[in-house]
């Protein structure tokens, strides 16, 4: 892992930093598939939740601020 702000070169146009990369991000939103596309979900995975950004031990096509996969989220 990084300190935030490490990769200036990297940050967005709007001058923000740190987008992706070193960890992933839960979100609020039900896994589900964009309108006009289908998620199969595997058997026996429930209350599956966004997260988002991957993280610095992910595959490349991961650690951006719009790659998107489910996780079981518990209470």
């Amino acid at each position: 892992m990084q300190p935030v702000g490490s990769f200036g070169i990297g940050k967005s146009r709007y001058g923000v930093f740190d987008l992706a990369g070193n960890a992933w991000e839960w979100t609020d939103s039900d896994y589900a598939g964009y309108e006009g596309t289908t998620v199969k979900v595997l058997e026996g995975y429930l209350n599956l939740k966004v997260i988002r950004g991957g993280s610095y031990s992910g595959l490349p096509k991961q650690i951006t601020a719009t790659y998107r996969r489910g996780w079981p989220a518990t209470i």
